[in-house]
């Protein structure tokens, strides 16, 4: 696709200084149901446990309602387990304070969404420094530092040229990878990835999956992505397949 060629340098990524803690997430036992008409309910996801390490890259195919994007909410602290516990380094993550969920989601997890989430009265440059208008005071990136970081992120994803695009005037491709800059503009610990390459071109697919793969061994970023192409999994470093609410590894010949 036109204007989308761009080979990412693992130099290319954009550094912000001070350490990271180690982040771990575990879903315990995580069953979510949902009400469906007066009586009846679904079970979205049933029983599930995953622990996560720091630094993989785990794939989660399946079919469509097969309870994946139910499972991404639910580790973001974006949907309340209906039994069962999700644990960030050794925490209840529905044991917080709202303003400590609150920004767990906006410091410690990037989140990309199945469906374009650009606002369109934005130029590129202004969705992605979103998350830094939520950020804590102690942690925010102000001003011109902000803009440094949100244009390189920009450059990195192949968009140096589109910084005062708005999502209208950008294909499929070029969305993604604004979101994708967007997700990563607070240095998440955790990026969550709902289906990232979706509605996407090989060419375009294969080179976003490459960059999720040097930001993952660059940064020691713990990517979680669900995705219905399988033969994106040989990148991953654990695969799993979800399959009625439950989850189980996978393994092929």
């Amino acid at each position: 696709m036109q204007g989308e060629e761009h080979t990412v340098l693992a130099t290319d990524l954009p550094q912000t200084s001070g350490e990271r803690k180690q982040p771990v997430i575990a879903v315990q036992g995580v069953s979510k149901t949902y009400p469906l008409g007066r009586r009846s309910t679904v079970e979205a996801v049933r029983g599930i446990s995953l622990s996560v390490a720091e630094g993989e890259f785990v794939m989660i195919t399946g079919r469509s309602g097969s309870g994946k994007t139910t499972l991404l909410n639910l580790m973001a602290g974006l949907t309340h387990p209906t039994s069962g516990r999700i644990l960030v380094d050794g925490e209840d993550l529905w044991g917080l304070s709202d303003r400590q969920r609150s920004a767990y989601r906006n410091q410690r997890v990037g989140f990309i969404f199945q469906f374009p989430s650009l606002i369109a009265s934005l130029t590129a440059i202004e969705n992605v420094l979103l998350p830094t208008m939520f950020a804590p005071r102690n942690r925010r990136l102000d001003g011109g530092p902000a803009r440094q970081r949100a244009e390189e992120l920009l450059g990195v994803v192949g968009l140096s040229d589109k910084l005062a695009a708005r999502p209208r005037q950008l294909s499929a491709g070029q969305q993604k990878r604004a979101v994708i800059a967007r997700a990563l503009m607070n240095e998440p610990s955790l990026l969550l990835a709902d289906e990232p390459t979706a509605d996407l071109d090989e060419q375009t697919e294969q080179e976003i999956v490459a960059f999720l793969c040097q930001v993952q061994q660059t940064r020691n970023l713990t990517i979680v992505m669900v995705t219905h192409a399988g033969e994106l999994l040989r990148v991953a470093t654990r695969a799993m397949e979800m399959s009625e609410g439950t989850l189980r590894e996978r393994i092929d010949s």
